[in-house]
């Protein structure tokens, strides 16, 4: 993936991700996809686990300082 590519994708996401809070489909995601050879439906699932992932480190990141101010 070219730099560029992946900056069409970034911008595509973020849009998809504010369009969706307001209730509207993003038109311009699916090109940017088409283009790098990903479906809508791969896309989809490799966020939710990267979502999913997150999540669960930054709450395994949470416990830990939680434990850290503890032992002070």
């Amino acid at each position: 993936m070219r730099f560029v590519e992946f900056l069409e994708l970034l911008d595509a996401v973020a849009r998809r991700e504010r369009s969706e809070r307001e209730g509207r489909p993003i038109d311009s995601f699916l090109p940017v996809l088409e283009r790098l050879g990903v479906s809508a439906a791969q896309w989809e699932e490799t966020v939710q686990v990267t979502s999913r992932r997150f999540a669960r480190e930054l709450a395994i990141m949470e416990q830990m300082a939680e434990e850290a101010r503890r032992c002070d």
